[in-house]
């Protein structure tokens, strides 16, 4: 058998790079990225519609929404004690 081709350092490096930035949909429908959507709640979206009306759509299976939630919980979980406290 021959021997497999190897990818030069730097070449496998760019890639590996591109996969770790690469962002994940959460919502098909729309079009939805997780970077997308943590840039909407960054803006100051609490709700899943408050996400959605950030991002200029509506839910529209709904399948997403749970997702949503999940990453509007997570985030405001890591939120600092403090800055709870200036709300």
């Amino acid at each position: 058998m021959p021997a497999r081709a190897r990818l030069p350092a730097r070449a496998a490096a760019a890639i590996a790079a591109s996969w770790a930035e690469a962002a994940m949909y959460l919502c098909l429908c729309n079009g939805l990225s997780d970077t997308r959507i943590a840039d909407a709640i960054r803006q100051g979206a609490r709700r899943p519609r408050d996400v959605y009306a950030a991002c200029g759509c509506r839910a529209q299976c709904g399948r997403c929404t749970a997702s949503i939630l999940g990453v509007l919980r997570s985030a405001s979980s890591q939120t600092s004690p403090s800055a709870k406290q200036d709300r």
